[in-house]
């Protein structure tokens, strides 16, 4: 992951993952999925597949966290 991802990543994470979200937008998709397809190198979209949407958002999630964990000053 580049320092660019990084730092998009814990944009995109202080707004969406601190604290619960039970309701994802379509925004909120499109800016989860880019961030996850700029970080993996794919280039994968929503196909309105409950689960897909789930493991995308964790994986993402996932990521936060464990960046923040690593670099709590950021």
């Amino acid at each position: 992951m580049t320092q660019e991802h990084e730092l998009e990543l814990i944009e995109l994470g202080r707004r969406m993952f601190n604290g619960v979200k039970a309701h994802w937008t379509g925004e909120d998709l499109v800016q989860i999925y880019n961030i996850y397809n700029k970080i993996h190198g794919t280039n994968e979209v929503d196909t309105g597949c409950g689960s897909c949407r789930r493991n995308h958002i964790n994986s993402v999630r996932n990521m936060y966290m464990a960046l923040v964990k690593t670099n709590p000053v950021q």
